[in-house]
């Protein structure tokens, strides 16, 4: 289905076959040039087997401010990314032209709603893009919930009706995975990322990938990563998917030694939980924009960890086990509760956050409870649940962790920062 080329579906499933992680920058700027510099310098220059550039669209396109983004690059003004729309079509196909054997584009863009954004995704040569009605709108804006699950229902049948037309094989990632950050646990992060899945599958979708952010201990990560294969693996047997690990999305540590430490380790977490892509982040975290050096280095050691991690025949510690079987047992009974309220996903969503039976932590938008609260565990680094509101889930903090004061979420922030650049420290 499709031609290859542009398929980052395909793609995904030559990786996978061939045993691989494919690695992937975040990347997005404004100028034609310097964007398809970039996308080839990730294309050529990397050393890693298989590697998926990325197109991040700016903030004013998001919002569909396409006025204001065209006239921003017009008179040359910065943009925090790629304007799509303010592109002649015919640039914007040149860039796709750039894929290959061993190096495929994905649209990332981040909007609460985005009808005006797939037509140019497909008509640019474009199969992949990412988002989700709820992984961006509670987290990062205050669009009702109601709203954006009727935006991206229009967006999505736009979408899989203009790729059957053009004969592509479309994929679309959830972004669940990383619900504010390192604050959710993993249970809550599978399961909404696994109900966007299958919100996209239902409105005509053949291919997804499934999302997990890198927390702050590595068998409870490990476990989880586990956990969302078991449960796509069970839900999707008949469908398209990987699943998608990102790199910790909190406070990176300070120090060069310390960053690529949490990186290479992350990568290696990533590859033994069974993870098939990698968004990488680079040593240039906690300080600023990325070089492309910074990026180059951070994917070649990114892929090196990973493909190292895979080759080894170490044995999981027994912990592993222990979250694997908790996270999906957990995530199993927030996914149930959620589908028993209605057979369409989008509106059966919209019920669950009505009713509590999702509630994500630290998240003050209108559609959320914000009943459940998530803490640190400070003997392991795990991430816990205090309480858990209305969710059909059982609290699994210690008593001895006591509430949670203002210094000790400030302390749970930056829990990697401390216990990686203290690791390069010794």
């Amino acid at each position: 289905m499709g031609n290859a080329l542009y398929s980052f579906a395909e793609f995904a499933r030559t990786a996978r076959s061939a045993g691989q992680i494919i690695v992937q920058p975040r990347s997005g700027v404004a100028d034609l040039e310097d964007m398809r510099s970039l996308l080839t310098a990730f294309r050529d220059d990397s050393s890693a087997a298989f590697v998926a550039g990325t197109i991040t669209i700016d903030a004013k396109t998001r919002q569909g401010l396409i006025e204001d983004a065209t006239e921003a690059l017009r008179r040359g003004e910065a943009l925090n990314g790629f304007p799509l729309l303010s592109h002649r079509l015919a640039d914007v196909c040149s860039l796709a032209a750039e894929q290959g054997e061993r190096f495929t584009i994905q649209i990332r863009h981040g909007t609460p709603d985005p009808r005006h954004l797939y037509s140019r995704v497909i008509g640019g040569g474009f199969s992949a893009t990412e988002g989700g009605p709820v992984s961006y709108a509670l987290p990062y804006g205050r669009v009702p919930l109601r709203d954006t699950l009727r935006y991206w229902r229009e967006a999505l049948r736009c979408l899989a009706n203009a790729a059957e037309r053009r004969g592509i094989e479309v994929h679309h990632e959830t972004f669940g995975g990383c619900m504010m950050g390192q604050a959710c646990p993993p249970d809550l992060l599978i399961a909404l990322s696994v109900l966007e899945c299958a919100y996209f599958f239902q409105l005509g979708i053949p291919s997804v990938s499934a999302s997990l952010a890198l927390g702050t201990c590595d068998e409870q990560d490990e476990g989880a990563l586990l956990a969302l294969n078991d449960i796509c693996e069970e839900r999707f047997f008949e469908r398209d998917w990987h699943i998608v690990a990102y790199h910790f999305m909190g406070q990176f540590p300070k120090t060069e030694a310390g960053s690529y430490a949490l990186i290479e380790n992350g990568s290696r977490i990533a590859a033994r939980g069974g993870a098939h892509r990698l968004i990488v982040k680079t040593k240039a975290e906690a300080h600023g924009i990325p070089t492309l050096a910074d990026n180059l280095e951070a994917l070649d050691r990114s892929a090196a960890a990973a493909a190292s991690a895979a080759e080894e025949a170490t044995e999981r510690p027994a912990a592993v086990g222990v979250w694997r079987n908790m996270i999906r047992s957990n995530a199993e009974r927030l996914i149930a509760a959620t589908l028993s309220l209605d057979p369409d996903v989008g509106r059966a969503l919209g019920k669950a956050f009505e009713q509590g039976l999702l509630d994500v932590p630290f998240c003050t938008h209108q559609d959320n409870r914000n009943q459940s609260l998530s803490v640190l565990d400070e003997s392991t680094g795990a991430i816990r649940w205090a309480t858990t509101g209305s969710m059909p889930i059982e609290a699994d903090a210690p008593a001895s962790q006591g509430s949670l004061t203002a210094e000790r979420f400030h302390t749970m922030l930056g829990f990697n920062q401390r216990r990686f650049d203290a690791a390069e420290e010794e």
